[in-house]
């Protein structure tokens, strides 16, 4: 058996701002390294906080990222972890993007892939990379939120070796027109055996309200695990060999808000 621990930080990072955000990151690694996660996933834009460009706070994106996310590449060396941290950034040409980044358990930044399909996050530029990397041992996939929209995003992670999708995710809950959870169901059911990992988040602002916005596993296009609620650490161990989820809910850590 090759058992990971998985910890999503559900938390809400929409209605704080960047300096606290980086803070909860930072508290949800050494908690999840406590009850001894290997990987630490973080939901979309959860350094600035989805809505910061509404906020008129898109002078907060540095030209160079490890300017801002150091203190995060810091904790995940201290802790030996890897972590999936959704960040604003921008590229060589300046212009902004909304991206994941994988830094590694020696605290560098090993992969980043900036969301291809861009909607109410219209300050960021599309990406037009399809990213699949390892993780340690493991080929990885990022999607960012509406990234999964599309089938052949997740079909061409597939075709690139991909055994787990990570996607870091803003997406309230409740919206006709992207019914989250059926277009979840339609990518795994592509994906068959390899999971889906989706970590959502909570809180609100003015803007949008994510007090029912789910976290998910997914596998064979069936939902296998659900969170939405209070701010909370969420565990579950895969066995990268079998693919199998060795759980049947997720270990709900709960945690005061910031």
């Amino acid at each position: 058996m090759n058992i990971k621990r998985i910890a999503y930080l559900h938390f809400d990072f929409i209605s704080q701002t960047t300096d606290v955000n980086i803070k909860q990151i930072i508290t949800g690694i050494k908690k999840a390294k406590e009850f001894g996660a290997n990987w630490v996933v973080t939901p979309e834009t959860a350094v600035q906080g989805y809505h910061f460009a509404h906020k008129g706070r898109l002078n907060e994106v540095p030209n160079f990222i490890e300017d801002l996310i150091n203190p995060i590449m810091n904790a995940a060396n201290e802790n030996s972890v890897n972590v999936f941290a959704g960040c604003a950034s921008k590229d060589k040409k300046g212009a902004l993007k909304n991206s994941c980044f994988y830094i590694n358990e020696k605290g560098e930044i090993a992969a980043v892939h900036d969301k291809k399909r861009v909607i109410v996050d219209k300050w960021a530029e599309a990406g037009d990379r399809d990213d699949v990397f390892y993780c340690g041992e493991i080929k990885t996939g990022l999607l960012i939120c509406a990234d999964i929209y599309k089938e052949e995003n997740s079909a061409v992670l597939k075709e690139m070796g991909a055994k787990v999708i990570i996607v870091p995710s803003a997406w309230p809950s409740g919206y006709s027109n992207y019914p989250e959870k059926e277009i979840w169901k339609k990518a795994s059911k592509l994906l068959g055996e390899i999971p889906i990992l989706i970590c959502n988040q909570t809180g609100g602002d003015e803007w949008l309200n994510y007090s029912n916005a789910d976290s998910a596993i997914l596998q064979n296009g069936n939902i296998l695990m659900l969170y939405h609620g209070e701010p909370a650490i969420l565990f579950m161990d895969i066995d990268f060999n079998s693919l199998k989820i060795m759980q049947n809910d997720f270990t709900v850590y709960p945690v005061k808000a910031f």
